[in-house]
């Protein structure tokens, strides 16, 4: 990418940013490292290059701590807890090493990773933007 193309993709992410309701820990931007982002040829490359801001990073991995706040959160999230049993399940997590702080950042975790692929597409299907007029030369 160029540092043109570079710009459009900070303008776009604001504004994906602003009019999304993205459980993020931070913007997607202070992770990037723009002289990796030199390196993207092509819409498919920066889709894999954002994604995997989020392994490199731990941007989508949020921490409940303290017994009343991970109750809250449950019990307006997954009353049942059949949805953070089943992420915890997923992740091999036993019944001995469960407790309602591990639940509920498993399951705000997997919120945010849900939130951050929703930004991502929002950003990806905006491609045109940023690579305007590629390969029509070749």
């Amino acid at each position: 990418m160029e540092k043109k193309q570079i710009e459009i993709l900070k303008k776009i992410i604001k504004e994906e940013e602003k009019k999304g309701d993205y459980d993020l820990n931070d913007s997607l931007m202070y992770f990037w490292d723009e002289d990796e982002l030199k390196d993207i040829k092509d819409v498919d490359e920066l889709q894999d290059y954002l994604l995997d801001l989020d392994n490199d990073s731990g941007l989508t991995n949020i921490e409940i701590i303290y017994y009343s706040k991970a109750m809250e959160f449950l019990s307006e999230y997954d009353p049942s807890l059949n949805e953070s049993m089943g992420v915890a399940s997923g992740l091999g997590y036993t019944p001995e090493q469960i407790n309602s702080e591990l639940l509920a950042s498993l399951l705000a975790s997997e919120q945010a990773r849900e939130s951050f692929v929703q930004l991502i597409d929002s950003i990806i299907s905006r491609d045109d933007e940023i690579f305007e007029g590629e390969g029509e030369n070749e």
